[in-house]
């Protein structure tokens, strides 16, 4: 995949990647068009950040009133409302779809949920820098692994950019328990296609020898999505070793398969007992 650095003497300062896809639509529009690659954070690593803040509230009661307060933004969406979300915007009620009369429209007009930022917002935005660019390839990309036992995120383990230098953390996944691997194109397809840990050699890559990979079995992949596949953890797995996970697939879209199959890997982790 070819990759264009853009680099920033600012270690600091939050930075993201995008993502170039061609553009079908015509050259007048520019060769290709880009999107900020996605980085989600769940609720319990929101409530994870906000313990280490040390607030004096106990993740139980965090967690209680983001539920609350999600019920009620969803109840207020309900009764036809738009909410101010604690200044960060506005989610509205968008109307969508053309009529030819007034008498037309309650039948033909859809209705969806938007957002408009707020200015706050836009200026947390204005802060992010442009890490690098790659072009976007049609296999499947991995964003998260979480351990559903556990609740441990890869995302929650990443490198902190106040200290650069400090490695961060392995992650573990729990023999045995489930975990769920996030991104796009995920769904496992094709007879060659599925999910394997990988030995890693003292270089830190999969071993060459794919006879060692681990396979999970097909009947232990409990959801496959193009967005998410979770799966339980085969038992057995060295303790002692590194492994990385690989996702194997032909999947391209709904109805459609690539010719060739792709390939992602994880970031290096180990297998924990519970």
């Amino acid at each position: 995949m070819e990759v264009t650095k853009i680099d920033f003497t600012d270690d600091n300062v939050a930075k993201g990647n995008v993502v170039l896809f061609k553009n079908v639509l015509g050259k007048s529009k520019g060769k290709y068009f880009a999107r900020f690659e996605r980085r989600t954070v769940n609720d319990d690593i929101i409530v994870a950040r906000i313990h280490e803040r040390g607030v004096g509230l106990d993740d139980l009661t965090v967690k209680a009133v983001i539920g609350l307060y999600k019920k009620e933004v969803v109840a207020a969406l309900g009764r036809g409302e738009s909410i101010n979300l604690m200044d960060l915007g506005t989610l509205y009620i968008r109307a969508t779809g053309a009529v030819n009369s007034r008498e037309a429209a309650p039948s033909l007009m859809n209705l969806e949920p938007a957002f408009t930022p707020s200015k706050v917002a836009a200026d947390a935005v204005a802060s992010v820098k442009i890490n690098g660019a790659s072009l976007s390839e049609p296999g499947p990309r991995m964003e998260e692994v979480m351990d559903l036992f556990t609740g441990t995120s890869s995302l929650s383990l990443a490198k902190d950019e106040e200290n650069p230098d400090a490695e961060p953390e392995t992650m573990g996944l729990t023999e045995g328990k489930v975990a769920v691997i996030r991104g796009s194109r995920l769904k496992i397809a094709g007879d060659e296609g599925g999910v394997f840990f990988c030995p890693l050699g003292e270089d830190g890559k999969p071993v060459a020898d794919r006879s060692r990979y681990v396979a999970v079995s097909p009947d232990k992949l409990s959801r496959n999505r193009a967005q998410e596949v979770e799966f339980f953890i085969p038992k057995g797995l060295n303790m002692d070793t590194q492994y990385r996970i690989l996702v194997r697939t032909n999947y391209m879209s709904p109805g459609k398969s690539l010719k060739s199959y792709r390939e992602v890997l994880s970031d290096p982790l180990v297998i924990r007992g519970e």
